[in-house]
């Protein structure tokens, strides 16, 4: 669920952009509307929405300044300037600010789509970026962080360990021999990656099946699926 907070001075503007997304964008959570910059700076130190809808001219503090107020505190918060005319010197300093999403008013429906699509589509990366990186720190760590963070709940993986080389006769019932080992290319393995939506992790080290096995009970306790074979 990606959280959205409105930071705009119409109210039948705002109004109307809430009730949009609401019905429209189940992915999508409408947080509040905020009428002007300094509430909406409040709000979003508060709240930590992943998505800003912010007019630029409002009273008391305008949007441009509520942005740079925000990227001062280190939030890494996506923010979409909602304006009725093009500036040139608004836009250099929202390109300035790292803004490069806005909505022209009167809203058009079509826009509003690209735009939430392509921020559903940078949170489903940054998820998987996190949770690749979870796993990957799990299967080389003896203290797993436990319980798993939030951005692995609802979370289901399937584990192939693919094992190079002989195994371990003590850890499995048979030793396969070895065989050539031909070490494949980052730019493979993200090829890959992107083909068939899985995450790669290439585990080195002698005998480093031993801990995979020392870490798996883990993986099935939390109900994660795992397949083991030979590489050929």
């Amino acid at each position: 669920m990606i959280r959205v907070l409105i930071v705009e001075d119409e109210p039948a503007l705002a109004r109307g952009l809430s009730l949009l997304i609401t019905k429209n964008y189940t992915d999508f959570e409408v947080l509040g509307i905020c009428k002007n910059g300094r509430d909406g700076l409040q709000n979003i130190l508060e709240l930590e929405p992943e998505l800003v809808f912010t007019d630029i001219t409002m009273p008391v503090m305008n949007g441009l300044d509520m942005i740079e107020e925000v990227q001062k505190a280190h939030f890494h918060t996506r923010f979409v300037i909602l304006t009725g005319y093009a500036d040139f010197e608004y836009a250099r300093k929202a390109i300035h600010l790292g803004v490069s999403d806005y909505l022209l008013k009167p809203i058009v429906p079509k826009t509003l789509e690209d735009i939430l699509h392509s921020c559903l589509e940078q949170q489903k990366a940054k998820i998987q970026l996190l949770q690749k990186e979870y796993l990957q720190c799990a299967l080389r760590s003896n203290n797993p962080v436990e319980p798993a963070p939030d951005f692995m709940d609802s979370t289901s993986c399937s584990f192939i360990f693919v094992f190079q080389g002989p195994l371990r006769p003590s850890i499995y019932s048979e030793t396969i021999s070895d065989s050539d080992f031909a070490p494949i290319s980052p730019e493979y393995m993200t090829t890959l990656e992107n083909e068939f939506q899985v995450s790669l992790i290439l585990l080195h080290g002698r005998h480093f099946n031993e801990g995979i096995c020392r870490h798996l009970p883990i993986f099935q306790a939390s109900g994660y699926r795992r397949t083991c074979w030979q590489d050929p």
